[in-house]
């Protein structure tokens, strides 16, 4: 059970979806993961990157310490 959860922000390298998703959700939107994670603090990140990439997101934000949940495989092999 999720208590108390809340979305702080979504991130695309696609300007128009990260902000047409901002707008959808009623919050910030970013086109890059480090600006949206110094800006918003998030205690989990929710990796919903194509199937491939999702490894190099999560190698990219460890340094942040925080908690992952992958919606795909990490890896295609």
């Amino acid at each position: 059970e999720v208590v108390d959860a809340k979305l702080l922000g979504v991130c695309d390298i696609n300007h128009n979806l990260a902000k047409a998703t901002g707008e959808k959700y009623k919050v910030d939107y970013y086109t890059d993961m480090h600006d949206m994670v110094q800006k918003t603090d998030p205690d989990v990140f929710c990796i919903l990157t194509e199937s491939g990439n999702q490894a190099q997101n999560i190698l990219d934000l460890l340094k942040y310490k925080k908690h992952f949940a992958v919606e795909k495989p990490i890896s295609l092999s």
